[in-house]
């Protein structure tokens, strides 16, 4: 189940209540949402700072179980997300959390920054990966149950400059790269626009080579490209690099077919 971010009550109601006749019993397939939103207050009944309804969360976890999904992954999009969603998954059996900092936020990292100085913004920018990295730090060094598999959502959105400019989001990136290897975990991975594209493979390539992993991790433990819009040829070089996919409704829009496009990527 994959729920897009403020969406309305009423939007939400029509799609509980559209699809409580499929999933109400037990099914027979089991799957792991690995990019899940749960940590959003609309799970909690929060709705633009508004309460709509009463906390139906624990609800939600048991209406997923029944739908067969036994394992999510919450998405860390910035620090602090990434530290709540790391709790809540603490908090409950089968939820993880990932950590990182999406690129359409990555303008946080500059935000503790008392000038436009650039020996400002860099220590502003270093004391919050290094936020990050305690994070991750932490949750292996607890002695509890591991919850931090993945870094991420992590990558470039150039669709959504209004958020962050190119050149914060390409200063960002890499260093959210070098907490993956440094970990030995995979990536959360977040590319949007062609153009975006060309910047991430080069930068990944980067990386690689830099660390000499290309051939070190297998394909399971490098990472996913979340919600893939891109281009069949977009698609071939990610999986020549060793990534997985991640697809959703963004990655098939109306009014092309979504049959017609899940039977391409299949094949591909």
């Amino acid at each position: 189940m994959h729920f897009v971010r403020r969406a309305s009550w009423k939007t939400c109601h029509r799609y509980y209540n559209s699809t409580m006749t499929t999933i109400e019993g037990t099914s027979p397939h089991k799957f792991i949402d690995i990019g899940s939103n749960l940590g959003d207050p609309i799970f909690r009944g929060e709705y633009h700072g508004k309460q709509a309804h009463p906390d139906d969360f624990e609800e939600i976890l048991a209406r997923a179980k029944r739908a067969g999904v036994v394992k999510q992954i919450l998405t860390g999009d910035c620090l602090k997300g990434s530290k709540e969603v790391r709790e809540l998954a603490l908090q409950n059996e089968g939820l993880y959390s990932t950590v990182g900092c999406h690129p359409c936020r990555a303008n946080e990292f500059e935000s503790n920054a008392p000038t436009t100085d650039p020996i400002d913004v860099e220590r502003s920018a270093q004391e919050y990966l290094e936020g990050l990295d305690q994070l991750i730090a932490e949750d292996q060094a607890s002695g509890k149950r591991r919850v931090v598999v993945a870094v991420g959502e992590c990558g470039l959105d150039y669709d959504r400059l209004s958020h962050a400019s190119k050149e914060t989001q390409l200063r960002h990136f890499p260093p959210q790269l070098d907490l993956a290897t440094k970990y030995k975990l995979p990536l959360f991975l977040h590319s949007r626009t062609s153009e975006a594209h060309q910047d991430f493979i080069r930068i990944i390539k980067t990386h690689q080579s830099k660390h000499e992993i290309q051939d070190l991790l297998p394909i399971r433990k490098k990472g996913v490209v979340h919600s893939f819009t891109g281009s069949i040829q977009e698609l071939n070089e990610l999986l020549e690099i060793g990534f997985s996919i991640g697809i959703n409704g963004w990655s098939v829009p109306p009014p092309v077919s979504k049959e017609k496009n899940m039977q391409i990527l299949i094949i591909s």
